[in-house]
């Protein structure tokens, strides 16, 4: 038997932009439920203050007519996470979480650093899922409208309908654990090759030392390595 392509695995991120085709997935996916999605599936609308006040009328209606939850993020940097959750009547309307990354980063948008998308839309959902609900893990949909569809990317399309399934914990972006463990990994391999290779090169030009003076010397760069690393790669994170 086939799978219907609407029903999800979970926990999951459902992404909806609040547009004709999205409302049209996100109906399939509740179908696909018996109208009812599980609890650890979430829908999401990311709204970036700069929407027409017809978009936001229609995710409101969807969520009453078709009696599904739809959680309203927005960029706030005076919040936890940096991510404020809204509603239809306190939701931005001029361009106010725009306005704050641009304050934040200092610098507009460009093809390049693209802040709208990366701050405003996936980050507050990274936010939502992982901080402010405690996923470790989990699946995010995107209900996107495309002209021609890429079927490798897919579990469900239907006319110029895509829903994009991928894991968002690997997807979008690295926690401060994961970028400890990676540089705490790359450092006890560097430890390894760094002792070995002063037993070897050492003795080459002259210097004989003790074996449990080069297991210090080396135990010294390591601890500094993995500060390096560890730092470097939060730094990249964020700039990212």
């Amino acid at each position: 038997m086939t799978r219907n392509p609407y029903r999800i695995d979970s926990p999951a991120l459902v992404s909806f932009s609040g547009g004709r085709t999205s409302g049209y997935m996100l109906r399939q996916i509740l179908d696909a439920h018996d109208g009812r999605l599980p609890a650890d599936v979430h829908v999401v609308f990311f709204n970036t203050g700069r929407e027409f006040e017809q978009t936001l009328r229609f995710v409101h209606e969807c969520s009453v007519r078709w009696q599904v939850a739809i959680t309203w993020l927005e960029f706030d940097p005076a919040e936890p996470f940096d991510t404020s959750v809204v509603g239809y009547n306190s939701a931005a309307r001029d361009g106010e979480p725009f306005e704050k990354i641009i304050k934040v980063r200092g610098f507009l948008p460009n093809p390049t650093m693209r802040l709208c998308t990366h701050y405003l839309k996936v980050k507050r959902g990274i936010a939502y899922m992982r901080d402010m609900l405690g996923y470790p893990e989990w699946i995010c949909m995107v209900l996107a409208s495309v002209l021609v569809k890429p079927v490798t990317l897919c579990f469900g399309c239907l006319s110029s309908g895509l829903i994009i399934q991928f894991q968002g914990s690997s997807a979008m972006g690295q926690s401060r654990r994961m970028s400890l463990a990676e540089a705490a990994a790359n450092v006890v391999i560097g430890y390894i090759l760094a002792v070995a290779t002063q037993m070897v090169v050492f003795p080459l030009f002259g210097i004989r030392i003790a074996i449990s003076d080069d297991l210090a010397i080396g135990g010294i760069f390591a601890a500094v390595s993995l500060l390096r690393g560890f730092a470097l790669r939060r730094m990249f994170e964020r700039i990212r």
